[in-house]
């Protein structure tokens, strides 16, 4: 039985500076990885999606990644347990770094390529900004330089990862 776990971890977003409102870069900002708090999630072989968790809400989100993701990857059936969450509606990332994971998990589980900016397109993540994204990469201290017209992911200029 193929088996993965993927987790990561919360994150608290200290707002978006705008120090110049003329210049060409909206919604930078700063944020801090949070290791107390995470998402842990484990992908199981399976004949049919489902999806297990004691929340529902949680589990209702997870089904409709799963649709969104499905209309653009050919997914591989799985088992979907939920094993730890970031509390919802906190202000500590819970529905993005739910997000990432569901798309790491059911890209590698399907064997496609998984691409952060491309999943991150596909279920809206990262539209204003790219802590929540960087968190879940890499965690740490960052610092966010905003998004420019053109930009889907904005440039982080600044990640201190602490020692493990």
């Amino acid at each position: 039985m193929k088996q993965l776990f993927i987790n990561s971890p919360a994150r608290i977003h200290f707002g978006f500076l705008e120090l110049n409102l003329k210049a060409d870069r909206v919604f930078g900002s700063v944020g801090l990885t949070i290791s107390k708090y995470k998402t842990k999630i484990q992908f199981k072989s399976s004949k049919k999606f489902q999806v297990y968790s004691l929340c529902d809400e949680t589990k209702k989100a997870i089904e409709n990644l799963i649709t969104k993701l499905s209309k653009y990857y050919k997914l591989k059936p799985c088992e979907i347990n939920v094993l730890d969450s970031i509390p919802r509606h906190s202000g500590l990332g819970s529905g993005t770094q739910l997000a990432l994971i569901i798309g790491k998990g059911l890209t590698e589980f399907s064997k496609n390529k998984f691409e952060i900016e491309t999943i991150c397109e596909i279920l809206g993540r990262g539209n204003r900004s790219g802590i929540g994204i960087e968190s879940f990469r890499n965690g740490g201290f960052i610092v966010d330089a905003g998004k420019k017209k053109n930009t889907k992911i904005p440039p982080i200029i600044f990640n201190q990862k602490w020692p493990k």
